[in-house]
């Protein structure tokens, strides 16, 4: 039996149009009101999922940036769980995007800051909840207190050129992964969705038998390896898909729903 759902928001949840379907909330709703964990993992900031989280109707924790922080919303702010990477490390890493010129986002106390206001930021934080604040340098940040640093940028053989080489870089240090196309992520090496799941097994007392993960992107393989049935979207990528136990249909086919009913609908909720 399922007694913990992980999803992921964007391209799982969310199409691109920025919408969900009633059928999916009411899903969702129903699953919860079972009795069963259904819980958000993201790469966003904490701040920038609680918004959906509430439309939703969930009352869980939240696991967000990729990992590194799991938190409550419902009846307090408190961080159950975070990993975060060095000052140094992170140091190192801001140091490398800036000579590959890359656009950059800091994550400090669930606070976004950027040294470039430019058309990048602009898109990114289009229907994602969140503000930004721009910083001449930011490395006057307090380094130790970043919950994860991520780069844009549209040309795939450069982003690509970054993912290699920091993965290179910093092997065994930190976790590097592209979240989109266009996005590469940098946590501390345990900051994985995976590690978040695990982590709120032992909170809530449940086996890792016990647990369901979708998602779409290659930062959600961690997770779908980890839970007992990781499933990809249908439009999840081929690395993903690869590693997957089952493939849905895609998000704008309600592929989460499809997916429910295929290996919950025993449970008849």
């Amino acid at each position: 039996m399922i007694k913990m759902l992980v999803l992921d928001i964007d391209g799982t949840i969310i199409k691109k149009d920025f919408t969900y379907s009633k059928e999916l909330r009411d899903t969702l709703l129903r699953l919860q009101n079972n009795g069963i964990k259904v819980v958000i993992a993201t790469g966003r900031m904490h701040n920038g999922a609680v918004p959906l989280v509430k439309e939703l109707g969930l009352n869980t924790p939240i696991i967000s940036y990729q990992g590194s922080m799991v938190r409550e919303w419902k009846n307090s702010d408190k961080i159950l769980y975070t990993k975060r990477m060095s000052a140094q490390q992170a140091s190192k890493v801001i140091d490398y995007f800036r000579i590959q010129k890359v656009h950059i986002n800091a994550y400090s106390e669930d606070k976004l800051f950027v040294e470039q206001d430019d058309e990048h930021i602009k898109e990114y934080v289009n229907h994602r909840f969140v503000n930004y604040n721009v910083l001449d340098d930011l490395k006057s940040l307090d380094l130790s207190k970043l919950d994860k640093l991520l780069c844009i940028e549209n040309d795939q053989n450069k982003m690509q050129k970054v993912v290699d080489d920091l993965s290179r870089m910093f092997k065994n240090e930190l976790y590097i992964v592209k979240s989109m196309r266009h996005y590469c992520e940098v946590t501390h090496i345990d900051a994985t969705k995976g590690s978040a799941i695990r982590f709120l097994c032992d909170y809530w007392g449940i086996d890792i038998s016990e647990t369901m993960a979708i998602g779409d992107q290659d930062n959600d393989i961690e997770m779908i390896k980890t839970a007992a049935i990781g499933v990809a979207m249908g439009n999840g990528t081929p690395k993903l898909k690869e590693n997957a136990d089952f493939i849905t249909k895609s998000v704008e086919e309600d592929g989460v729903v499809y997916a429910i009913e295929k290996f919950m609908e025993v449970q008849n909720v």
